[in-house]
């Protein structure tokens, strides 16, 4: 079964890539090549947040190809607030689901999006959907001095180059 981990982290440094590699530290995938995917989560997956003091795990070597979901929020704006978070739901006996990526300056205004728009997609897949049943990962964080970058990552698997 897909073994999925949800991580956020949050980052700062000199400029917004700084920020958003020390975010990646945070969730232990720094030193991967990410590949971003769409939303499905395939079949007889189990998603699972990690918590406050876990990093991801068991994604392989450095350089490796990471694929993930990921919903970003940067700012270099002193005093602004970034937010940025993923949303799914599974249904069905075999618990394939969907993911959604959003970010905004608030966590309220990202669990909106967040519910709009699964909202709309499991209409157009014909999907009765229980606003009870959508999970949620969401960070928000204010920038200070430096550029900040808030992260939601859902991690699928890692592949090796060679």
């Amino acid at each position: 079964m897909p073994d999925i981990q949800v991580k956020s982290g949050a980052g700062v440094g000199e400029t917004d890539i700084s920020a958003y590699d020390s975010a990646l530290s945070k969730i232990g995938v720094h030193n991967f090549n990410l590949v971003l995917l769409s939303s499905v989560i395939p079949p007889h997956s189990i998603v699972r947040t990690l918590g406050e003091s876990e990093i991801v795990s068991n994604v392989g070597s450095h350089g490796d190809r990471l694929y993930v979901v990921q919903a970003r929020a940067d700012s270099c704006v002193p005093g602004s607030t970034i937010s940025s978070g993923i949303g799914w739901i599974q249904y069905g006996e075999d618990n394939r689901g969907l993911f959604v990526e959003h970010h905004s300056d608030s966590a309220e205004s990202c669990r909106d999006l967040i519910t709009a728009s699964l909202s709309d997609m499991c209409v157009s897949r014909s999907i009765r959907l229980d606003p009870a049943d959508i999970n949620m990962e969401i960070i928000e964080t204010k920038c200070r001095k430096k550029c900040t970058s808030a992260i939601v990552m859902a991690v699928f698997e890692h592949e090796p180059w060679c």
